[in-house]
């Protein structure tokens, strides 16, 4: 068996199965001892399918092992891996109300325990990857820091803007791996024929509009697919005594505030023919935003620090995201429409019409700025995105920078070529296959097929990352 140890990262929506079955597939392919990280719900997945020493199974919250918090342990943890404990505290606080109301020793107790649960347990086990679907949380970002600080290979999946293409992320900022160096070297050496032919029948594709990249919305369940999903979380749920928390309880009621706002006549349409800078709303809360984007999290500040950064004869187009927006209260939309050159248009009008018809695209981490790059626009972004490595992006460092930003794009077409380019980086830092996670695409990335393609994707990446055969530190 090859010197090998890769532990896999369960969790909600379907990552139980599709880690345990990628597990499978890529010990057939790339001898290895798997093992298995989990919480509650994931450990009852697993528990009968590992063996419990193989199995890290993170129970913080009903832990007993930390009485009292170590301040000085933490102290030396926070500067050893290189985070801070309240900024990673707040990848969670926001999410869940109640974690708000924690008194501060019951959360250093958590982190400690955590720190400790999980450095150890990748010491014992001497574990060479990580394969990974995220981040998503506080427990998440603490094991990549302390694998970081290990030299321990992080194999972070994440799906692609280019159609059953996926990518991988080897840190938390964000980065896919190979991006930037495949956009230098195409800007040095230039495309062959067939990359350029290939490249280009998309690039026109991307601007005739008609093409589309996963996304939750290209993955339609039947009725017997969702009633078979809901009853098999009930038994899930049953089975482990878990209870649905108040925040789930919410996001099933969505679509019921969702139709009740589009009947309060809070949103607006575009004006034809009005010039306007688009910035398109954050889905929240989302690691997107909290880790990615958290200098720039708090959409209301970033929004009235746009208004006050826009040239006199542009409006402000605040699009509300087309799902989720039932998260929202009123007062948050009031908060928008009470500035002059605002408009708050319509979760239901066309994004890429939108991002056609505007003078710059600005956004925290969203997808709409790679969009924009392929239909032309200039764009401007605040947090760490996959797309920020390009010379036709403007990453704001500091606000004080966004009126110049925005006048010095305003209007400024980018190049086909430069598109191009970006476009070709793209498609040489992917790998075929589906890497969503299942809940979110009808099960699709659980089929064999591209189970298969996965793995092979990522033995692809091993390969070109760390030697086969990489000798396990004593």
């Amino acid at each position: 068996m090859e010197d090998r140890r890769i532990l896999y990262g369960l969790g909600s929506s379907g990552r139980n199965e599709w880690m345990f079955k990628l597990s499978a597939e890529l010990k057939n392919i790339l001898p290895h001892q798997p093992f298995f990280r989990c919480g509650m719900s994931g450990y009852h997945f697993i528990k009968d399918k590992a063996n419990q020493g193989n199995i890290l199974f993170l129970d913080e919250e009903n832990q007993t092992k930390i009485k009292e918090p170590n301040l000085q342990f933490l102290e030396e943890a926070e500067e050893k891996f290189n985070f801070n404990i309240w900024d990673t505290w707040e990848i969670v606080a926001p999410r869940i109300k109640k974690k708000r109301k924690d008194k501060e020793e019951k959360t250093l107790k958590l982190f400690e325990y955590l720190i400790k649960e999980q450095g150890d347990f990748l010491d014992k086990n001497r574990i060479t990857d990580y394969v990974i679907y995220g981040p998503t949380s506080y427990s998440d970002a603490i094991i990549l820091k302390i694998m970081e600080s290990k030299n321990i290979n992080i194999i972070n999946l994440r799906p692609s803007p280019l159609n059953k293409q996926f990518c991988i992320s080897k840190n938390m900022s964000n980065e896919l791996y190979g991006l930037k160096e495949n956009y230098q070297k195409i800007k040095e050496m230039g495309l062959s024929k067939e990359e350029q032919e290939q490249v280009s029948d998309i690039f026109q594709r991307y601007r005739e509009k008609n093409y589309k990249p996963d996304c939750a919305v290209s993955f339609k369940e039947s009725k017997i697919q969702k009633s078979s999903r809901y009853l098999k979380a009930g038994w899930k749920m049953l089975k482990s005594h878990y209870l649905p928390s108040i925040s789930l309880l919410r996001m099933w009621s969505w679509g019921v505030i969702q139709k009740g706002y589009d009947h309060l006549d809070i949103f607006e349409n575009p004006v034809e023919g009005e010039k306007f800078v688009l910035f398109p709303l954050h889905y929240q809360p989302e690691a997107s935003t909290l880790i990615h984007g958290k200098w720039y999290h708090n959409q209301l500040t970033l929004i009235d620090n746009l208004i006050r950064s826009i040239p006199v004869g542009y409006k402000l187009y605040v699009k509300e995201h087309s799902h989720g927006y039932g998260n929202r209260n009123l007062k948050f939309f009031k908060e928008i429409k009470k500035y002059t050159n605002v408009r708050l248009i319509s979760p239901h009008a066309n994004n890429l019409d939108l991002i056609e018809k505007s003078s710059l695209v600005t956004t925290i981490t969203g997808t709409s700025g790679w969009e924009a790059i392929m239909l032309q626009k200039p764009v401007v972004v605040f947090g760490d995105v996959f797309y920020g490595v390009f010379d036709c992006v403007k990453k704001i460092k500091n606000i004080e920078e966004l009126p110049n930003a925005i006048r010095e794009r305003l209007d400024k077409k980018t190049s086909s070529e430069e598109a191009i380019t970006c476009l070709a980086s793209m498609v040489k830092s992917t790998y075929p296959g589906l890497a969503r996670l299942p809940g979110g695409c009808a099960n699709q990335s659980l089929q064999e097929e591209n189970i298969k393609l996965l793995a092979s994707g990522i033995v692809q990446h091993i390969k070109h990352t760390t030697p086969i055969h990489q000798p396990l530190s004593p």
